[in-house]
Formats: structure tokens, sequence, C-alpha cells
């Protein structure tokens, strides 16, 4: 199938002929995602981390539209990379203790990455990431170990 967009940049403007709209199933970000990105507290105690229901909106040289349908019927634009995580590894003992081969830890120690993280899903460690090495290897990580620099894809900025 050839998709409209790519899966890892879907910042990127898309390749779609046409403007497409379809509904998809999804595990909703956790509450404290939801509200970070303004959304009712109320509403976001009563979805967070659930799944639901969202439209999808692609178009030509547009970014992707997540738009989620509230309990009250208000309509939320979830953002694209909201499963993103950009984190600051730990440093190399800590790697190697978590059973990282040397020669990974030693190129990926105290680097920011980019990591997928949606809590209630099956692809994702409940107390941790994956990062990936650039050669294939997806390594686990735990949370605790790593620094939340933000979310989404962006690079870190310095204040």
């Amino acid at each position: 199938m050839n998709w409209p967009f790519h899966p890892d940049r879907p910042e990127l403007p898309y390749r779609a002929a046409r403007a497409a709209t379809w509904q998809e199933e999804l595990h909703l970000p956790s509450h404290w995602d939801l509200e970070e990105i303004n959304i009712d507290p109320m509403e976001a105690a009563k979805a967070g981390g659930r799944p639901t229901v969202v439209e999808v909106h692609v178009a030509p040289r547009r970014p992707v539209k997540v738009l989620w349908r509230d309990s009250t019927g208000t309509v939320w634009r979830i953002p694209h990379d909201w499963r993103r995580r950009r984190i600051r590894l730990p440093g190399y003992d800590v790697l190697v203790a978590q059973d990282i081969p040397a020669e990974v830890a030693l190129k990926w120690a105290g680097k920011a990455v980019s990591v997928n993280y949606h809590p209630g899903s099956l692809c994702c460690l409940p107390d941790g990431y994956r990062f990936r090495d650039g050669e294939g290897g997806k390594w686990p990580i735990k949370k605790r170990d790593c620094v939340l620099l933000g979310y989404g894809n962006r690079e870190e900025y310095r204040a």
C-alpha cells in the first residue's frame, strides 16, 4: 500500500493525490499529555490513555490532522507526534549495566534521541523506552535513567 505520509516523519508534506478523511481507532495520550495540549482537564481525565476513534485528514502538501471529539462533542486537534518523546540517554556505565552492547553504549551515551512512547499499547515498555542505534538495533532503556527533553520530534533548544 502506498501510504500518503511517512510514519516516522509526519510533519513532512504528503504526496497524497487528493484529500482524504478516515476514522481510525487509537489509544489517546495520557491525561497529562492531553492537558499539556490544552484539553479540558475533566475531558482529559475521562479519555486519557484509552482507546477511541479519531478522524484523520490528509491533503496534498499539508500536514496530517488528527481530530478527536470529547464526551461533550467538542472537537480537539491531537498533534501528530504525540507519541514522540525527546530524551537524553544516560551515560555509558548505565547503558552497559542495562545490557546495551559496549560499542552501542559508547556511541550513544548522553545523546539526545527521539523515541516512541504511548503507554497502554503493546509495543511500548511500561517503564522504559526503546532507542534505535541507526543500524537496525532497538535497545530498551529505563525511563528513570533518561532525561525528558520534550515532546515531539523537534530538537531541544537552549532557553
